[in-house]
């Protein structure tokens, strides 16, 4: 009988030894599926901030604004992306792919893909958005503007009552799009296939593809192709002005001169003004901050050598020059 017993025994040891499952393999699934996710919601966030971004470009472009610097994000030794300063509006955060890691495999699934968001001027010379090559339309089939209306604007950099900010979101692996502000979303494609994993964020985060600085403005390349460019703050250039004619004058009465002006180093915070001697009016009619007109006026009797006084101001930096006016 206890040979039986025994004999059981070992039998069960040996059928529940047989039947031991290894879950290593589904642990390594869900283990990568949440990496997956993770990656996901970099990305989606990411490219929601970059949404603001492209928008706070589009209103700088739109507002003449100025680039006061590109300061670059590095992660793991790559750049990233960039923070972009400007003279009125407010920093913004970009993030390209250009720098960016892959992951394990780095490519999306058959079925995943990532939408892409850019804006684009039409004939009107209003920008309004694109959802992957195409207009971005609203439920009535309008076109969704990227800016305010001139005039419009808010503060802070914020877009005018025209100006709509696009909202995305991933919800039970698709994308999502929102126009108003999260009230309502409408369903895109699919944002994981069943195949694959996604790429780090930053591989591709469906606005921008690279951005290029030069000595005097600074260029966005997005991803539909597009390019956005905003000139640089010249600030630190040094202030001067330069006459077409600096004279001197042999004056006549009664005659006026015009002389065109130039100023190297202006901004819009720029002022010019003329101060005429000897009864000899004087006065400014810019064409913009850069540049314009200096119109003198001689006294048609009594007619002496004189001088007009040019100020240039950029700023607490003042600088004279003069014209010089002699009797003939």
């Amino acid at each position: 009988m206890k040979r039986l017993w025994t004999g059981a025994v070992m039998m069960a040891a040996i059928i529940l030894s047989s039947c031991k499952y290894d879950d290593s393999d589904l642990w390594s699934s869900v283990q990568g599926l949440e990496e997956r996710i993770t990656r996901l919601e970099e990305l989606c966030k990411q490219m929601n901030t970059n949404i603001a971004s492209l928008q706070t470009l589009v209103e700088a472009l739109q507002e003449q604004d100025y680039i006061t610097g590109v300061i670059p994000i590095d992660k793991d030794g790559a750049t990233i992306g960039y923070t972009i300063t400007f003279t009125q509006s407010d920093p913004i955060t970009i993030y390209h792919g250009e720098d960016g890691k892959s992951g394990a495999d780095g490519k999306p699934g058959e079925d995943g893909s990532t939408p892409v968001i850019g804006v684009r001027q039409d004939t009107d010379s209003v920008y309004y958005w694109t959802l992957d090559g195409d207009w971005l339309t609203d439920a009535s089939g309008e076109r969704i503007r990227a800016e305010g209306s001139k005039g419009e604007t808010g503060g802070e950099g914020r877009p005018g009552k025209d100006g709509i900010t696009p909202q995305l979101k991933i919800e039970n692996d698709y994308w999502y799009i929102s126009y108003d502000n999260g009230t309502s979303w409408t369903q895109l494609g699919k944002a994981t296939g069943e195949k694959g994993d996604p790429g780090e964020p930053g591989e591709s985060n469906g606005i921008f593809q690279k951005v290029e600085e030069t000595d005097h403005e600074v260029i966005f390349t997005l991803n539909n192709g597009s390019t956005i460019t905003i000139p640089k703050a010249t600030t630190s250039e040094e202030l001067e002005i330069t006459f077409s004619n600096a004279g001197p004058f042999q004056a006549q009465e009664g005659k006026t001169y015009e002389i065109e002006y130039t100023i190297l180093g202006a901004d819009e915070t720029t002022q010019i003004d003329v101060v005429a001697q000897s009864y000899y009016r004087a006065s400014v009619v810019p064409t913009d901050y850069r540049s314009g007109k200096i119109i003198v006026r001689t006294p048609t009797a009594d007619l002496e050598a004189s001088r007009v006084l040019v100020f240039v101001s950029r700023g607490t930096e003042i600088i004279m020059r003069i014209i010089r006016f002699e009797a003939a």
